[in-house]
């Protein structure tokens, strides 16, 4: 099975962060590359990760740490690697994505509707971002 249906079958999970106040969901990505430093221990990356609407494989901007670029290093990990993003939403409404490990901690769930559980997974998320009834991201088309 390739890494874009894995991703499907994976629901994102809901959890407390560990170090904002907050709740953040943790969906899979892939880290493509890590650019400079842009803060005290802050660097910019890119990721690829599934479009919460349509499943289709996108890439955005996330931040990730020092210590997470000393587990790279450390480990000899290669560009591009497969890990999980948490993703919060700022105050502004924005979506940010944040990665703090390097390994894959996804479980697989065997399934042959694909585009069903992908839009039953992520209709918690997308209602959530949008701040408004899951019923609307009901009605999107999914393009597999």
């Amino acid at each position: 099975m390739d890494y874009l249906t894995e991703w499907k079958l994976t629901p994102p999970i809901r959890k407390q962060s560990k170090f904002h106040n907050e709740i953040v969901y943790t969906i899979p990505c892939k880290v493509i590359s890590i650019q400079d430093n842009f803060g005290s221990n802050t660097h910019k990356i890119t990721i690829e990760h599934l479009d919460f609407k349509t499943g289709r494989a996108v890439v955005s901007d996330g931040i990730t740490y020092e210590g997470t670029i000393k587990n790279i290093e450390e480990y000899n990990i290669e560009f591009p690697f497969e890990t999980t993003c948490d993703i919060r939403r700022l105050e502004s409404g924005e979506v940010r994505f944040e990665v703090y490990a390097i390994g894959k901690k996804i479980s697989l769930v065997k399934a042959f509707i694909v585009p069903q559980i992908f839009k039953d997974n992520y209709k918690e998320l997308n209602s959530w971002i949008e701040n408004s009834d899951a019923s609307q991201s009901e009605n999107e088309e999914l393009r597999f």
